[in-house]
């Protein structure tokens, strides 16, 4: 959490308090930018005592940070709480983030959505997007709401908040909270992802790898899955490592698939391990290793998938990476099984069949 800079909030402390106030609170301003966050607490903290609003909002950060004091929430929350109330829709927002998290103090999400709403009737587009998430999450004693989420994402979206738009894009693709409608989903998909928001260009990418919602556009894929992956987004890699795998709107380099998988897997994304494992199994632009294909597949398939499941019994089946072992892999293949897995029932059929065939 940051600091708002002062000019943003300037016809709000202009209006309150006049120059004195604004040049005390430029002082602690200029303090902090330079580091020296005991200079800073100086100046706003004889502010605040004097009951100046935004002084509190400051020194409630300065708590919460840990910026020239030991970092302490429930100081943080003191500060805060008195900027709330008396309207400072910062405050109300992070005192709502406190709340809602649980810093310092019990966990109390209708208490945090009190603030958000606070936060938000003053207009801040976070406030609206923070309501909006209590509402769609239904927890901690407020009713599930995709409905008012909805209206509330619509609030912040059209303030161009760049998260409210991704979450209004999901309601309208997957028809939670509003009429379902493709068009109107894509279009605040690619608002979102236009203002940088890496959740949209990674799904946005994705649509367009697969076909799915929009044409297929392996170029555009590539387009925002490259975006997306140079803030490590794990979906990303693995989605842009299927394109360079495939020559899918890039020429095709094994090289640069196995180090996007290699990324993605090491962040636990089952479907980025189970490639990595393939690559290493089949020795595809890299040296054969059954051992680390069957490390990859092990790591996915303790995650529950089922294709990875499946490997590591045949890698137990084989002994292949793994010493043999065939009550083992019956137990994998049975895991993989129970999820529908074609090969796994097939080859535990033919067991029942033929005993002596898993020797």
């Amino acid at each position: 959490m940051h600091l708002i800079r002062l000019v943003s909030l300037g016809l709000f402390v202009a209006t309150l308090y006049g120059q004195p106030a604004l040049a005390d609170l430029q002082s602690g301003m200029d303090a902090y930018d330079s580091g020296d966050y005991q200079a800073a607490l100086r100046e706003w903290k004889t502010l605040a005592d004097n009951g100046d609003v935004v002084a509190h909002y400051y020194v409630g950060t300065l708590y919460y940070e840990g910026a020239g004091v030991p970092q302490d929430y429930k100081e943080a929350a003191k500060w805060y709480s008195f900027a709330a109330r008396s309207g400072h829709p910062y405050a109300q927002l992070n005192l709502g983030n406190i709340y809602s998290d649980g810093l310092g103090m019990p966990q109390d999400i209708e208490a945090a959505l009190y603030w958000y709403e606070r936060a938000a009737e003053n207009g801040l587009a976070m406030g609206h997007v923070n309501t909006g998430n209590v509402y769609a999450e239904g927890k901690g004693g407020v009713v599930q709401n995709y409905e008012k989420a909805i209206e509330y994402y619509r609030l912040a979206a059209e303030q161009g908040d760049s998260q409210a738009q991704y979450n209004l894009a999901s309601g309208y693709i997957y028809g939670r909270g509003i009429e379902r409608n493709i068009k109107l989903g894509i279009d605040w998909l690619h608002k979102s992802a236009a203002q940088g928001y890496i959740n949209a260009q990674a799904n946005l990418g994705t649509f367009y790898l697969s076909g799915d919602l929009v044409p297929q556009d392996y170029e555009e894929a590539v387009k925002w899955l490259t975006k997306a992956v140079e803030h490590n987004h794990a979906y990303a890699q693995h989605n842009l490592g299927l394109a360079y795998h495939n020559g899918l709107g890039v020429s095709k380099d094994i090289s640069k698939a196995l180090e996007l998988y290699q990324q993605a897997a090491k962040q636990g994304l089952p479907h980025a391990q189970i490639n990595l494992g393939g690559l290493y199994w089949d020795g595809e632009g890299v040296r054969q290793d059954f051992k680390k294909a069957y490390m990859w597949f092990l790591l996915a398939a303790e995650q529950g998938y089922s294709q990875a499941q499946h490997n590591v019994a045949v890698c137990l089946h084989k002994g292949k990476g793994i010493p043999k072992d065939i009550s083992k892999a019956i137990t994998w293949y049975r895991r993989a099984a129970e999820q529908g897995y074609k090969d796994s029932i097939v080859i535990l059929e033919h067991f029942e069949q033929t005993p002596n065939a898993a020797d």
